[in-house]
């Protein structure tokens, strides 16, 4: 008697996505929203540049006040990112 390895499709993709380099960006896209979820849609727009290199969210902000209020408040962000993962992806916060 042969046995079959059955997969749902869902499980298959699921798979084969952690096996790719896809995953990676769509963690990437994932940290990205929940960043905008964090700071809301009025803040989020007038974040200039977004990117993560490693465990580290790399902030860019043209308004130096904004840069500086957000600074100051970078623990509650921090925790307010990482809540919405199992396991914080985020360890620090750089602002430019």
């Amino acid at each position: 008697m042969s046995t079959r390895n059955e997969f749902s499709l869902k499980d298959a993709i699921g798979e084969w996505v952690k096996r790719s380099p896809l995953q990676r960006k769509l963690n990437e896209l994932q940290i990205i929203e929940a960043y905008e979820k964090a700071v809301g849609p009025i803040l989020y727009k007038k974040t200039k540049q977004i990117t993560i290199k490693g465990n580290q969210l790399h902030l860019h902000f043209e308004s130096a006040p904004l840069r500086a209020e957000l600074f100051q408040s970078r623990t509650d962000l921090l925790k307010a990112i990482n809540d919405q993962f199992s396991q914080p992806p985020i360890l620090e916060i750089v602002f430019s």
